[in-house]
């Protein structure tokens, strides 16, 4: 079956890229049939020319034989398009304009469907990729129950201190812990002439944060609920994997060295694995910071 295959697929190749040599084939096999069936017609008593005439009249003619020859092979249909696409070309060159406008037309469709697709796989097909990511709810204000949607959760509502108290209230869930927004922030790492200073983006969140996503560490360690005890108090971060590659080109002397953030120094204590970038989905985050 597959030895079939592949020889129907080359004679079909063979068929657009050397016509020529295919119809000469074509025409030789056809002789050799003509030729064949017309001495079996002289055997029987006809004279050459009377049984090669037979003969082509029981073949119905070679044209005819040639034109289904193809159809069999299926070469007609590529040679249709190929024939199709050349002269789609030609009128695309002789009017450059409308060529353009109709690249122009193609670019916008298609980088519009891709930006859409994008934004959908991100937001609705593609789930957070943490252990039982289904079981994840957020808790927010009721009154705008419409914008604590998975794609932009609205959270920054309460204090830590209530966190806290409606954590140790709990009898609902599981557990849960909680993140706030770190805008604006100025990162500074080395000394002297070779510090360098970038705006990543961060989030503050408690020390139950990856324990209760289920996200371990890929190097040193995560937050731990002992952190939560004296907030502010000695503050660390945890880095994402693509923001370690990037920043530290994958260097495991980044885990406990320190990066200022807005002139404050923070001790990095580990990194996630790779593919975690955050609980909002389609908004990837490069660390957080306890």
């Amino acid at each position: 079956m597959l030895a079939g295959l592949l020889s129907d697929l080359r004679y079909r190749l063979r068929a657009l890229f050397s016509r020529d040599s295919v119809e000469q084939e074509l025409d030789a096999e056809l002789r050799f049939h003509i030729q064949r069936e017309a001495e079996k017609y002289e055997r029987q008593g006809l004279s050459h020319e009377a049984a090669l005439r037979r003969a082509r009249l029981e073949f119905g003619g070679v044209e005819q034989m040639k034109e289904a020859s193809r159809d069999v092979r299926g070469t007609v249909r590529l040679e249709s398009i190929v024939r199709d696409l050349r002269y789609a070309m030609r009128s695309l060159e002789s009017r450059p304009a409308f060529t353009l406008t109709v690249i122009a037309t193609l670019a916008l469709g298609i980088g519009a469907n891709t930006a859409i697709f994008t934004l959908v796989d991100a937001l609705m097909l593609r789930p957070l990729p943490v252990p039982h990511p289904e079981q994840l709810v957020i808790v927010s204000d009721p009154a705008a129950v419409n914008q604590g949607w998975n794609g932009s959760p609205v959270t920054d509502y309460v204090s830590f201190l209530l966190y806290r108290d409606v954590r140790a209230r709990n009898t609902v869930l599981t557990d849960m812990y909680a993140n706030g927004d770190a805008d604006d922030l100025d990162v500074t790492m080395g000394a002297g002439t070779e510090a360098t200073a970038e705006h990543p983006a961060a989030r503050f969140v408690t020390g139950n944060f990856f324990s209760v996503l289920g996200v371990p560490a890929f190097a040193g360690r995560t937050f731990t609920a002992a952190e939560d005890e004296t907030p502010g108090e000695d503050p660390v971060a945890v880095l994402t994997y693509d923001y370690w590659q990037r920043r530290f080109a994958g260097s495991r002397a980044a885990v406990g060295s320190i990066m200022r953030v807005n002139d404050v120094a923070i001790t990095i204590v580990g990194v996630t694995p790779p593919g975690f970038s955050g609980d909002i989905v389609g908004q990837p985050f490069d660390f957080w910071l306890r």
